[in-house]
């Protein structure tokens, strides 16, 4: 972790901060919290199997943070004029997080173990990254097959050119856990406050502020919130960590975009 910080100094504070770190384990989410991890392993007889980087893993983290009082009129006796023209504060944070990793699921039962949540999906080494395909059962003669037949001896990839190829009831999976990342946090967060001093040389004032969260409405489809730490809904997720789904790494389809927020604030100090 390195931060760079200047002092307030003429009006202007600023802080700058980086992080980078790395985080692994062989289970995250031990309760049903997240459709992105799931909780149990794909073999429970090889735990050892699920190591990986965590799905807490966030390698990269830079803030900068600045708060800065305007100069204009602050020494004026003119009370109109220090209070209208002058005794404006703005701050702002800017933060980059990189992404979060999610596991890619095949959405049933590959291994035949009784258990569809945790099953991954076969990883093709030479495929274009972040695509997926699913997958066509055929017989010993080639011919296609309907999903759950009991002639299936081997399945085709609809893509063969995709990173992600559905592990079909009874193929071997090669995934791992959290492989595909989500998208980053690119977040602009914007203050402007009035304040207006009450009586002479009294510490009483009056502020008027207003605070701008993703100020410049840029559209960030992440799994989860830029600002606060309250959860998001599960449903209509696991579609975008499925190959072969429509909605597959398309996280436009199945997060909100966190549009700006404006709040106004009023606050008296004495």
């Amino acid at each position: 972790a390195v931060e760079l910080r200047r002092r307030f100094a003429r009006g202007l504070l600023m802080t700058t901060s980086y992080t980078w770190s790395h985080n692994m384990d062989d289970s995250t989410a031990d309760l049903n919290s997240t459709a992105l991890s799931p909780r149990r392993p794909q073999d429970s007889q090889n735990i050892a199997a699920d190591f990986s980087n965590s799905f807490l893993d966030r390698r990269h983290r830079f803030t900068n943070t600045m708060i800065y009082e305007t100069p204009w009129f602050k020494g004026s006796r003119n009370w109109l004029v220090k209070n209208l023209a002058g005794n404006f504060i703005v701050s702002g944070t800017y933060t980059y997080e990189s992404p979060q990793f999610a596991t890619v699921q095949s959405g049933l039962d590959s291994n035949l173990n009784g258990d569809s949540a945790s099953d991954r999906t076969i990883i093709n080494s030479n495929g274009a990254p972040n695509t997926g395909s699913g997958v066509i059962g055929v017989d010993s003669n080639g011919n296609t097959l309907a999903p759950g037949s009991g002639g299936i001896v081997a399945y085709v990839a609809k893509n063969p050119n995709a990173q992600y190829i559905v592990a079909g009831a009874g193929a071997l999976a090669n995934g791992g856990r959290q492989t595909m990342p989500t998208r980053p946090i690119n977040n602009v967060d914007f203050q402007v406050k009035k304040a207006f001093s009450l009586g002479g040389e009294s510490k009483r004032k009056f502020e008027l502020g207003a605070q701008l969260y993703n100020a410049f409405n840029h559209a960030q489809f992440t799994p989860g919130s830029l600002n606060t730490v309250l959860p998001i809904s599960q449903a209509g997720i696991r579609p975008n960590l499925i190959p072969g789904n429509g909605a597959f790494n398309r996280p436009d389809l199945v997060y909100g975009g966190n549009p700006r927020v404006v709040q106004l604030v009023g606050r008296f100090q004495f």
